[in-house]
């Protein structure tokens, strides 16, 4: 794995609490089943099965248990995936992180980008709208129209 990744030992501790549940699906506790793990689909499948199959290997190498990558469809499936107990650990979006935590009780982010607590949010007007930054934000959006990117997108919507 490249430096960047996480050290053995924090990739251990992040995962360790998981390893006493792993199993083909979560509520299914066996002692020989799979950790399992997806990502929101941010590429073509098979993009997506090139970058997993490796951590997935890397994982099971490391922590000394099965580790499996689920493949889903589209930004929800992931989440219903989490939320439906089909997968133990997931690397979503802003948005997608937020929903899944909501939908499970007690789940949590374990880890995020180097990048991620810099992230920010910029809001473009046209000049002829008369907008200018100001601490009254939103309040000089009243009467017009805005719009978002994608509704899946962290950083087109949320």
């Amino acid at each position: 794995m490249k430096s960047s990744s996480l050290s053995r030992a924090a990739l251990f501790l992040a995962v360790a609490p998981l390893l006493s549940a792993c199993t083909g699906k979560a509520s299914d506790a066996g002692p020989e089943t799979a950790l399992i793990f997806t990502a929101i689909p941010d590429s073509n499948s098979t993009e997506l099965e090139q970058k997993f199959q490796p951590v997935a290997e890397y994982l099971s190498a490391q922590l000394g248990v099965p580790v499996r990558y689920l493949a889903t469809a589209d930004y929800g499936a992931s989440v219903e995936s989490f939320k439906n107990g089909d997968v133990h650990l997931a690397w979503f979006g802003g948005l997608t992180g937020v929903q899944a935590r909501a939908a499970v009780e007690g789940s949590r982010a374990i880890a995020q980008g180097q990048i991620d607590p810099q992230f920010r949010s910029y809001f473009v007007a046209h000049k002829n709208t008369g907008l200018t930054p100001s601490a009254d934000f939103p309040l000089g959006f009243a009467g017009k129209t805005f719009t978002f990117g994608s509704e899946r997108s962290t950083s087109g919507r949320l």
